[in-house]
């Protein structure tokens, strides 16, 4: 079985191993330090990933403001809001991939960001 390392899948594992221990009751994935940092490290993931472009700029804005509201909902400590605005994060993401993926040449090339943002 070949194991992928793309940005999305990256970001996809982290995202699912927080859903997955919230959802068992792990209360250490619900403190505000663990689930900042996942968003964190997928917020990171999607900026290396779509550059400076300025075609997913602002996608990438919402994104950081929708992880804000994941952190704020774990400070809160309540279940449902967290897996409220956990889901919308992940919207988000997925939004994110599915754009920069049809940005790449028709001929199936990788996605690269123009140094002018075009």
């Amino acid at each position: 079985m070949k194991v992928s390392h793309s940005a999305p899948d990256r970001c996809h594992l982290h995202l699912l191993t927080l859903r997955q221990q919230i959802r068992h009751g792990d209360p250490g994935f619900r403190s505000a330090t663990t689930v900042s940092h996942v968003i964190g490290s997928v917020i990171r993931e999607v900026e290396a990933a779509v550059g400076t472009g300025v075609m997913l700029q602002g996608r990438v804005s919402r994104l950081r403001a929708a992880g804000d509201a994941v952190i704020a909902a774990a400070g809160y400590g309540t279940d449902a809001g967290l897996r409220r605005e956990l889901s919308r994060f992940e919207a988000l993401t997925a939004a994110i991939w599915v754009v920069r993926d049809g940005l790449e040449p028709a001929m199936g090339g990788r996605y690269e960001h123009d140094s002018r943002g075009l």
